[in-house]
């Protein structure tokens, strides 16, 4: 098989590949909407994005309004929880892990409230983190696959 049957093939496999994506607004930093922009474009040579959701707890809505405008601009799904925002992203990650509509699951977290999630999760779906230099041990196992930002 020569090379660039290997290319058509692996494009022709990602453009089948059905991607979600879950940022913590915690887990981003200095520029929200380069960084999102960042994943996004990332996950896109994975497969075609489905969703994009970025959850916020609600006093970090309020003091980032012009945050919000921002990636709703971009087709990005702001979720805004008042407590247990980490409850809300276990319930949409096991939702997505169950979706025949999603193969992919892309996760933008920094702590290891979501392990147990994620390791059922990894049982359906494959998991791509968003990799950070204080990214825990126990998700830097769990992760299929890492992107860089």
């Amino acid at each position: 098989m020569s090379s660039e049957e290997v290319v058509t093939m692996s494009q022709t496999n990602n453009q089948t590949q059905k991607v979600s994506i879950l940022v913590d607004y915690d887990s981003i930093s200095n520029d929200p909407r380069e960084t999102i922009t960042k994943i996004i474009e990332k996950a896109r040579e994975i497969g075609k994005v489905v969703k994009v959701r970025v959850y916020f707890l609600q006093d970090e809505f309020s003091q980032n309004k012009e945050v919000i405008d921002s990636i709703l601009s971009m087709g990005v799904e702001p979720v805004v929880v008042m407590l247990a925002k980490d409850v809300k992203m276990a319930i949409d990650l096991l939702d997505d892990s169950y979706s025949e509509d999603i193969d992919v699951i892309v996760l933008s977290y920094r702590k290891e409230a979501l392990l147990p999630a994620l390791i059922d999760a990894k049982n359906r779906k494959q998991i791509v983190l968003v990799e950070f230099d204080d990214l825990p041990e126990g998700l830097k196992n769990i992760g299929d696959s890492f992107i860089r930002i």
